[in-house]
């Protein structure tokens, strides 16, 4: 494809398309994106991880502009894979939030609509390690036996379904098999990929992330777009930036591991919390959400803010800068 068409610019995503991107001619300037930590992603992948790891240690640095979508990614190509200061930037995720929302008003037509009229939670994250639905499992377990009627919905997929789905039996938590009959006893909806996810997202009460770690997840911009309140672990400077404010002035405290913030709660990560049990920290969080109603709304609101700065038509304000090319309209 290079060859064909010379573009003056080859702009590449996850370490396969980064790889390939740098290791082939005439492509112009090459801007790879990371959207993770190669540490973390590939500390226990096997040997196709820790080739990976090798190649972009070898070729990342190579690459015209490296961008990760957090602070902490940028210091870990530069300190761990020498990729230069002055090849490395720092970009946020965009959202489209006028085309998530028309999307969020569609009806499925089958069992799902009626999933709307109950109470949930809301997770939307790939089925591996690093999202830790496993701990996710154990605060709803806690959850409802404190507030019964309450659901939770998985969307995604991955190589943990099956794990997930033993440790729910396992838990005495009740599992779907994606049928209408079954909305009122099942507790869990594990709903695999959705091509539109947003309806569900924006009918479900709070979006709850318990990632062990993470750059910028779009999914969480997704769910502030559709004005949903924010329960997730403080697991990487692009959310705690999100979610503490920290270009405010008026940042809050945490209390017991857990922050109470304009957007919901972050909550600390386990090895930060001594003596606090952290799972009930998160139950307690979440619980508190739910029921300070004037807290809840303010959350729905300010979500839908937050939003609108990660908005496409703001940050394509930087692609022009990063591509070096001149904003048209």
């Amino acid at each position: 494809v290079k060859l064909r068409y010379r573009p003056q610019v080859t702009i590449s995503h996850l370490e396969g398309p980064n790889i390939s991107n740098i290791l082939t001619l005439f492509g112009g300037t090459r801007i790879l994106f990371v959207h993770n930590s190669l540490n973390r992603n590939y500390r226990s992948t096997g040997i196709l991880g820790k080739a990976k790891k090798l190649l972009a240690m070898w070729l990342y640095p190579k690459g015209d502009t490296v961008v990760g979508v957090s602070k902490d990614i940028c210091d870990e190509l530069v300190h761990d894979y020498g990729v230069s200061k002055n090849r490395i930037t720092y970009l946020n995720n965009p959202v489209d939030n006028a085309n998530i929302h028309e999307s969020s008003t569609v009806l499925y037509g089958d069992w799902r609509d009626e999933l709307f009229k109950r109470t949930y939670l809301v997770n939307v994250a790939s089925l591996t390690t690093q999202k830790n639905h496993r701990l996710l499992l154990k605060i709803f377990k806690s959850l409802v036996a404190k507030k019964r009627d309450l659901k939770l919905v998985i969307i995604g997929k991955g190589n943990a379904e099956h794990e997930i789905r033993e440790m729910c039996n396992s838990m005495g938590l009740r599992i779907s098999n994606l049928n209408e009959k079954d909305i009122d006893s099942t507790q869990v909806f594990l709903l695999g990929y959705q091509s539109n996810p947003y309806p569900l997202i924006r009918n479900g009460k709070l979006f709850v992330m318990t990632s062990e770690w993470e750059g910028l997840p779009i999914s969480l911009l997704e769910a502030m777009s559709l004005e949903t309140p924010i329960v997730i672990s403080d697991c990487s400077t692009a959310i705690r930036q999100i979610m503490l404010d920290l270009n405010s002035a008026d940042n809050p405290k945490a209390v017991d591991g857990a922050y109470r913030t304009n957007y919901g709660y972050l909550i600390g990560k386990r090895q930060s919390f001594g003596k606090v049990d952290h799972v009930n920290t998160w139950v307690s969080a979440i619980c508190q959400l739910l029921d300070d109603k004037l807290h809840y709304e303010g959350c729905k609101q300010a979500v839908g803010t937050k939003a609108r700065e990660y908005d496409i038509s703001n940050v394509s304000k930087r692609w022009y800068e990063l591509l070096k090319i001149s904003n048209s309209g």
